[in-house]
């Protein structure tokens, strides 16, 4: 359970960047004009320039698509583990309750004696909760087995993006005599050369304002993303090492002496935490969402005429 309370901090991460998908796509608009002011340019390599464009473009778009796809998930992978520990705690009451039914059935025939010496109740018990708890965390681990494999796939977008965009820097560079340090200021950069001597740009600090933002957004992404792999490969890691130590037959001693009703009331317990957490964090989110949703962006007109 106290491993399990790890999916908190991994609900934070997902909900900071629940408008992050919504914000990627508002502000495709600005590399869509760009590449359109590119195409029409009289740079030397503006066809190579524009397929590098499009390449990004897509990428960023399948990117803020799977993302969005992917906070839902997280969402519900932690209301799956909220499930299995219900039925992890209901089931450990049932055995409680043929245990007292079976208790009170052997009481009745006045025969529980002849079975005491040749029998460990506790052992049991325990044998069986023991069970029940690699059964338990083998779920868990396959659900973050799944996000973990779905966050690493948007990676891999982002880095075919960050491909794009290194090219795209390149003939910069080449198109220009400044020495490009850094490729998040490449659309800054470009757009600048492209609006010097054109007079029909409208708000040149708005425009290079938003594209600097869709490269913002897209190294965000990629923070997010790595942030996420951590936090679930640490909790997946800590149930593996639960799950061998389980299988180890010297822990039944050691926990011969815990009953079944303290596992009931720690199962609980945590999922009171965990969905006290999911509510809090859902409502963040909404309210994430209806800001960006309020957030005027792409208004600006780009090219006059």
């Amino acid at each position: 359970m106290k491993v399990q309370s790890q999916f908190e901090k991994v609900l934070e991460d997902s909900a900071e960047g629940v408008s992050l998908p919504m914000e990627m796509l508002r502000s495709e608009a600005s590399l869509r004009d760009l590449r359109t002011l590119v195409k029409y340019s009289e740079l030397p390599a503006r066809n190579e320039m524009v397929y590098e464009f499009d390449g990004y473009i897509t990428a960023i778009h399948e990117t803020s698509r799977d993302l969005q796809v992917f906070n839902t998930h997280v969402g519900g992978a932690v209301d799956s583990v909220i499930n299995i520990n219900r039925w992890t705690s209901r089931y450990i009451d049932s055995i409680i309750t043929k245990q007292e039914e079976r208790r009170s059935s052997l009481l009745s025939w006045g025969i529980d004696w002849l079975f005491s010496p040749f029998r460990s109740p506790v052992l049991f018990e325990e044998r069986f909760i023991l069970d029940k708890y690699i059964e338990h965390t083998a779920f868990v681990s396959d659900k973050i087995a799944d996000l973990i494999l779905e966050a690493q796939a948007i990676l891999r977008l982002l880095s075919v993006a960050e491909e794009h965009l290194q090219i795209i820097n390149e003939h910069v560079v080449r198109s220009s005599d400044v020495v490009q340090q850094r490729h998040s200021e490449v659309f800054y950069t470009l757009w600048t050369i492209l609006g010097v001597n054109n007079s029909r740009l409208h708000n040149l600090n708005k425009q290079l304002s938003l594209l600097k933002r869709v490269d913002d957004q897209r190294r965000s992404a990629i923070r997010q993303l790595i942030s996420l792999i951590h936090d679930l490969s640490d909790i997946q890691s800590k149930l593996g090492d639960l799950r061998d130590r389980v299988a180890a037959p010297e822990l039944l001693a050691d926990n011969a002496s815990i009953p079944l009703q303290v596992h009931i009331q720690t199962i609980n317990a945590g999922v009171a935490r965990l969905e006290k957490a999911r509510s809090r964090i859902r409502a963040e989110e909404d309210e994430r969402l209806q800001r960006a949703l309020n957030t005027p962006i792409g208004k600006e007109k780009w090219i006059e005429g």
